[in-house]
């Protein structure tokens, strides 16, 4: 078996049937958290409450505020969709970014490297070159022992991706994911200081923002539930091994 292809084959799979996958997932999972840490309603302005303090006009506010208004035209839960939308489309294509500058063990050229170490320690043979004496390791090994080793093999690969996994998403969960959701919501206030005064001001109603605040350890666990799906893959049996292995001869 040609150890440099069986790698290379071993983590193309893990790239695109997996890697992909749980990425994939994991940004639309954190898009979804960060669209729930953000709250928005629509209320009287201050001005307009503090003017209108006793009940007849108590009662006109709440009036206003129920009926339809000039202010229909900006129906808050379309403007809220919007917005959402908005949140969802800046986080997911912030977060590929950061993954390219973690993700750098999870990278093919990387699992290939893991992979052929693995092989060569179980299965690699030394041989002697006759010039110098030098001992290095032939770039072929014996099917027979990869297939031997398939378990070992696959639980290594599982363990080396699951760990980096996690420290990915502990790093993304500590360090970038609270600053995410501040500036996402830095901006989200600036989008809501304008529709309240291009819109809403004539009206005497705002819309008011609110961010819950990113709590890790809550956070944490269901990051690593994704890193989990690296390990609990249903097609890691020992046989795949053997295939990519014929593959590679």
């Amino acid at each position: 078996v040609q150890v440099d292809r069986f790698a290379q084959m071993v983590a193309t799979h893990w790239q695109f049937d997996h890697l992909d996958t749980i990425k994939t997932n994991s940004y639309d999972h954190i898009a979804s958290q960060m669209r729930d840490h953000v709250e928005i309603t629509m209320n009287p302005s201050p001005d307009h409450a503090i003017n209108n303090i006793n009940n007849d006009q108590v009662s006109h506010q709440q009036h206003a505020f129920i009926q339809p208004g000039p202010y229909e035209m900006m129906d808050l839960d379309i403007l809220k969709a919007q917005i959402f939308g908005a949140i969802q489309a800046h986080i997911g294509g912030r977060l590929p970014i950061v993954w390219d500058q973690l993700g750098d063990k999870l990278g093919r050229q990387a699992i290939e490297t893991y992979v052929r170490r693995l092989v060569l320690n179980h299965c690699g043979q030394d041989i002697e070159q006759d010039v110098d004496g030098t001992i290095i390791t032939s770039d072929q090994v014996d099917y027979n022992c990869i297939v031997d080793h398939g378990d070992q093999l696959l639980a290594e690969i599982d363990r080396y991706v699951v760990r980096h996994l996690g420290n990915i998403f502990d790093i993304m969960n500590n360090e970038f994911l609270p600053h995410l959701l501040q500036h996402t919501a830095k901006d989200l206030g600036q989008v809501l200081d304008y529709f309240n005064t291009a819109f809403l001001k004539k009206d005497d109603m705002q819309l008011s923002l609110r961010v819950l605040p990113w709590i890790q350890t809550e956070q944490r666990s269901h990051l690593h539930d994704f890193a989990a799906l690296a390990r609990n893959s249903p097609d890691h049996q020992s046989d795949i091994v053997g295939y990519y292995a014929n593959l590679a001869r």
